[in-house]
C-alpha cells in the first residue's frame, strides 16, 4: 500500500507552523481523503473523517457537559451534517464533512476518533 504521506508531503507538513488544531486538521483533511478510499473499498462502505471539533455531542457517563473528540471515522450514512460558521473558515473546497454522528447510540460504529494537537509533546520532538 502507499504510504499515508509521500516524501514531499511530509516535508511540506514539516515546513507548516499551524497556529491552531484547526488548520491542522484542514492541511490533514485531504489526506485522510485519500487514505479512507482505500479503506472504504475494503469495507464495501464509505467511510469519512467528519470533523466534530465544534460540535459537543459526547456524554459524559458522570453528569458533567458534553465534549468532543476533534473527528471521527464514520461511515456516512451514520453522520449529521452541520457545518458552523467557523466550521466553513477552515472548509477545504468542497469539504462539508463537519457535525457528528446522527445518534449517541451510534458511537460503537464509529471506526477511528482523532484527536489533534498543534503542540503536544510529538510535535515538539519533530521541530
Amino acid at each position: 500500500p502507499d504510504p499515508f504521506l509521500s516524501p514531499a508531503e511530509i516535508q511540506e507538513l514539516n515546513g507548516k507552523n499551524f497556529a491552531n488544531e484547526s488548520q491542522l486538521i484542514q492541511w490533514f483533511e485531504p489526506h485522510f481523503e485519500r487514505l479512507l478510499a482505500s479503506v472504504s473499498d475494503e469495507l464495501g462502505y464509505k467511510v469519512i473523517l467528519l470533523n466534530s471539533e465544534r460540535h459537543h455531542w459526547t456524554k459524559d457517563p458522570h453528569g458533567g457537559d458534553a465534549s468532543n473528540p476533534d473527528g471521527v471515522g464514520i461511515a456516512v450514512e451514520l453522520a449529521s451534517f452541520n457545518m458552523s460558521p467557523v466550521d466553513a473558515k477552515y472548509a477545504n473546497p468542497g469539504d462539508t464533512k463537519f457535525g457528528e454522528p446522527a445518534n449517541w447510540v451510534l458511537r460503537d460504529s464509529l471506526e477511528f476518533v482523532t484527536e489533534w494537537k498543534v503542540n503536544g509533546p510529538f510535535n515538539r520532538a519533530l521541530g
